[in-house]
């Protein structure tokens, strides 16, 4: 997503990128919400490439819920919908229809009290 948004600053005539001296996810995600086409494209791009993800872990383990967390899951419905959207055209029917996609209830630091928990889980097995 930054690499695109760093090439999309550089090419496009108008776009909101433009105005940050560095690109993170975040500053694609205000400039979104400015109203930025060019940003939102990137986003939806994203976030479908994590719903063919989605749609791949659905079909090979057919879970009954996937939890999704991090930063970009704050996004919010956008987020949610988008991925919800590329995993229902890049799975079979009755494997999605199976399977809710939902956000975590931890936050925007979900993968870091992830590896707590490991590290924790790694330490006490000494």
């Amino acid at each position: 997503m930054t690499k695109r948004a760093i090439e999309a600053r550089e090419t496009a005539k108008e776009t909101l990128l433009k105005q940050f001296d560095k690109i993170t996810p975040k500053e694609v995600y205000e400039a979104y919400l400015r109203g930025d086409q060019v940003s939102e494209e990137i986003l939806k791009d994203a976030f479908s490439y994590i719903g063919v993800a989605c749609a791949n872990l659905i079909t090979l383990y057919n879970p009954e819920v996937l939890v999704l967390g991090g930063g970009v899951s704050s996004i919010g419905d956008f987020f949610f919908d988008s991925v919800r959207a590329s995993a229902k055209r890049n799975c079979l029917d009755f494997l999605f229809d199976a399977c809710e996609i939902l956000p975590s209830g931890l936050g925007k630091d979900t993968g870091l009290k992830g590896a707590l928990a490991v590290a924790k889980m790694g330490f006490e097995s000494l």
